[in-house]
């Protein structure tokens, strides 16, 4: 059983004890705030429809009004009771297929409300209006009952309307599932050709943190994108290459002599070299000290240094931060 990440709560404006929680399924990686909250509007619905059922409350006298705090999960309802057809692309399908599947059962009508959340922290609480009393109470249990799942286990019972589900490699897929099913197939082949181009034996795959590899080649542009790909395949502008090319008519490095590869860009120890890369390692460390973590510029410093000098790095001087993992 997975450890819980996230939870919801509903309840009624004005009946004490009418209501409950739940916690969301999932794996880390999809828990969001939408996806939350949508579980919390699927247990307001299936709480409803229960309570008419017993009441026999049908179309013609029912009508409910449900309010919650994302917006993105107003539109996506009120899509969806309005009768557009819930795709597998969508972020957290199963839930949403399944909110669906309780609308069209439902003997009543439904109206879908945005509330503003954690109102409480902007207004005092006689000033909330009772939706935005009710949203801060909600959010109050759902904090109780995550903290209560870490402590007994979750029931895993199916809701009504589960549809069919697709797992990849013991994992159920909850989220654009074209996308994941394409990703389970080709990321394996990706990785296979990354590590053929940059000269990384297979077993060492499992060292490479490729979700940060994914995006920081995504985030670069076209001409910062090529050089990384040619530098890491070994066949950037290099002396060596451009000798090859009869380009060059040498292949050496012309500040220190020594045959000039990708590696030895970043080892050469000539004067005008080191001063350059000096002048880059300070803008680096200025950007990453403003948006990073404390102590990354000089984890990465370390890291730098230690690789042009083919040494080990000295983690000694910034395990204070307790980054010598993430280094």
């Amino acid at each position: 059983m997975q450890t819980p990440e996230t939870s919801s709560a509903f309840l009624t404006t004005d009946i004490p004890g009418c209501g409950g929680t739940n916690i969301i399924p999932g794996y880390r990686k999809e828990q969001t705030p939408y996806r939350a909250e949508l579980g919390g509007i699927l247990g307001g619905i299936l709480y409803t429809n229960k309570l008419c059922n017993k009441r026999n409350i049908g179309q013609q006298t029912g009508h409910c009004k449900l309010a919650f705090d994302c917006k993105g999960g107003v539109d996506a309802v009120t899509a969806i009771s309005n009768g557009t057809i819930v795709n597998s692309t969508w972020s957290s399908y199963d839930i949403l297929i399944l909110i669906k599947h309780q609308l069209d059962i439902s003997w009543i009508k439904w109206t879908m409300h945005h509330v503003g959340g954690h109102m409480d922290e902007e207004k005092d609480w006689k000033d909330l209006d009772i939706w935005e009393q009710t949203n801060v109470r909600a959010d109050t249990m759902a904090k109780e009952a995550l903290q209560n799942s870490r402590r007994q286990r979750i029931s895993t019972t199916q809701v009504p309307g589960t549809p069919w589900t697709i797992s990849i490699s013991g994992e159920t897929i909850t989220s654009k599932i074209r996308n994941e099913i394409y990703e389970s197939v080709w990321t394996p082949q990706i990785q296979k050709h990354w590590c053929k181009r940059m000269h990384i034996e297979n077993d060492q795959n499992a060292l490479i943190y490729w979700i940060t590899f994914g995006k920081t080649m995504k985030n670069c542009d076209d001409n910062d994108r090529q050089f990384r790909t040619k530098h890491m395949a070994h066949i950037s502008a290099t002396n060596i290459n451009m000798k090859q090319r009869q380009e060059r008519e040498d292949k050496v490095c012309p500040q220190c002599r020594v045959n000039e590869n990708n590696t030895h860009i970043y080892e050469c120890t000539a004067g005008e070299t080191t001063v350059i890369l000096k002048k880059h390692h300070l803008e680096l460390e200025v950007t990453i000290d403003s948006k990073g973590l404390p102590g990354m510029s000089l984890a990465i410093s370390e890291l730098l240094r230690a690789a042009r000098l083919l040494t080990e790095p000295n983690f000694d001087i910034i395990i204070q931060y307790g980054i010598e993992q993430l280094a």
